[in-house]
């Protein structure tokens, strides 16, 4: 639109209009389109530019009077941005705000009452002008879209009704740049599960020096102990990881703070030093996909590192006596008293 110029003594004559890229001053412009004959007062528009997404463009005005004299003046601009904001990642975080997953993305959770999401502002050279966030499943629309500020990394969005256990549900938000274009990004889900996994078995496990066993009671090495677990399971959200630790006596399941995450494996080694004739107990804790555990421990095995007590035992057919001779060349006969071991006991002779 063209600036009110006007000129009291000889009137002005005629007007023409260009277009520059950004400029500081009118003696340092990039012409963009020459200058061609315009109204007095109206508009134009100008066709066929090669313009660039962040760069500013002016159009100028030149009115001459009668005299043949002349003034410039140009607008402020206008910024060109020809692409729609970048998009970010969504992730869904717990609605229960556990800050230890503030940036992690979440495919489960146990409440009901909510959903959260996190992101990254979208990137736009023009600035965003507003934003909207909505969830659906993959065949309803749960929340309709909801006005949010454009600056904000989180929304948290409490429900009239509950969830659905079990049921995926999806937030997307779609922002829209100063220049009227939108981008829309979509998490890849929450699934809430308030339902407790699965506990499973855990076995203690024989050293290599005495075999492999299903399950042990004794072991004569203070300084392994082997053990593996199974049939811990989740039909919904699924095992996410395990958890586990040994204690003395069998006495509790408050010692779980050893080798946290140790991910899905089911056979540990672990190198300790233990305690002769001391019972261990190895616990293992199962956490589901929302953050659900449940917890299972071995029935324990006991460390035995002395031999059984040792005895005499005596040529001859009498426990009294000691033969050093004898005339049978068919049979040899001894005897020994009670071997005892009062760790693990006698297993065979």
């Amino acid at each position: 639109t063209a600036l009110p110029i006007s000129d009291s003594q000889s009137k002005l004559d005629y007007c023409q209009m260009a277009v520059y890229e950004e400029y500081t001053d009118l003696a340092n412009k990039k012409v963009m389109s020459g200058f061609s004959n315009v109204p007095l007062t109206g508009s134009r528009t100008v066709t066929g530019l090669t313009l660039i997404t962040g760069k500013k463009y002016c159009p100028v005005i030149k009115c001459f009077n009668k005299a043949g004299l002349f003034t410039e003046v140009g607008s402020d601009g206008v910024l060109v941005d020809a692409f729609p904001p970048e998009t970010t990642e969504i992730i869904d975080i717990r609605y229960e705000n556990n800050l230890a997953d503030e940036n992690m993305d979440r495919d489960y959770q146990v409440e009901l009452a909510g959903i959260k999401t996190k992101w990254t502002v979208f990137g736009s050279v023009s600035g965003l002008a507003s934003c909207k966030w909505w969830l659906n499943t993959t065949s309803a629309s749960i929340v309709p879209e909801q006005a949010i500020l454009p600056t904000s990394t989180t929304y948290g969005h409490s429900l009239t009704s509950p969830l659905t256990l079990y049921t995926t549900y999806f937030s997307s938000i779609r922002c829209t740049s100063r220049a009227g274009l939108y981008s829309t990004a979509t998490s890849d889900g929450m699934t809430p599960d308030n339902t407790d996994p699965l506990a499973g078995n855990v076995f203690d496990l024989c050293p290599d020096s005495c075999g492999l066993m299903s399950d042990i009671a004794y072991s004569p090495d203070a300084e392994t102990l082997r053990f593996r677990w199974d049939d811990f399971s989740d039909p919904h959200s699924g095992i996410d990881f395990y958890d586990w630790n040994y204690d003395q006596d069998c006495s509790g399941f408050d010692l779980l703070s050893k080798n946290l995450n140790v991910g899905v494996s089911y056979e540990v080694s672990e190198s300790l030093s233990l305690i002769h004739n001391t019972l261990y107990c190895v616990t293992v804790r199962a956490t589901n996909g929302a953050g659900l555990p449940v917890i299972s421990r071995s029935n324990g095995v006991l460390i035995d590192t002395t031999a059984p007590r040792s005895v005499i035992v005596k040529d001859g057919a009498s426990p009294s006596t000691d033969i050093d001779y004898q005339s049978s060349d068919l049979v040899v006969s001894f005897t020994w008293p009670l071997v005892q071991d009062f760790e693990s006991f006698i297993d065979i002779l």
